[in-house]
């Protein structure tokens, strides 16, 4: 079967790779970056949903990913298994472990989630912005 994809239009990916990315349908209203995990399927395609930070919504069941855009519930999205997330107020020093809080969203705080990703860049001030992380599930690598 012949490529649909010239190479020469395949390039690598800086903070994400689209080329990795996974078309998914919301299984409840997702916010861009939030920590989605697999429950269930609609046809073709595997229904994400946000992540409790629980370990059933975590380290069990499937693959996780990261929301690149908004997504409705019961709408089309895209989900990423690796991105760098920039722009956070993420307590830790470089090379800190990441995981999943009770909302979807990336911490510092051990949880029962596992390690999610890890800090890059730690931020510079106790209300500083600029801490970036890369969201990869050490699980899956």
């Amino acid at each position: 079967m012949a490529s649909m994809f010239k190479q020469k239009l395949l390039k690598a990916g800086r903070d994400f790779n689209y080329s990795m990315a996974v078309k998914v349908v919301g299984g409840a209203a997702i916010t861009e970056g939030q920590i989605l995990y697999p429950s269930g399927s609609q046809g073709t395609f595997l229904v994400y949903s946000p992540s409790t930070g629980s370990a059933a919504t975590t380290t069990t069941g499937g693959r996780l990913l990261i929301a690149k855009h908004d997504i409705p519930n019961g709408g089309y999205g895209i989900g990423l298994p690796w991105k760098m997330v920039t722009g956070l107020n993420i307590a830790g020093a470089t090379g800190a472990a990441v995981y999943v809080d009770a909302n979807g969203a990336l911490t510092a705080t051990a949880g029962s989630s596992g390690v999610v990703g890890r800090i890059v860049t730690a931020r510079t001030g106790v209300l500083k912005f600029d801490a970036v992380v890369l969201f990869a599930p050490e699980s899956e690598r």
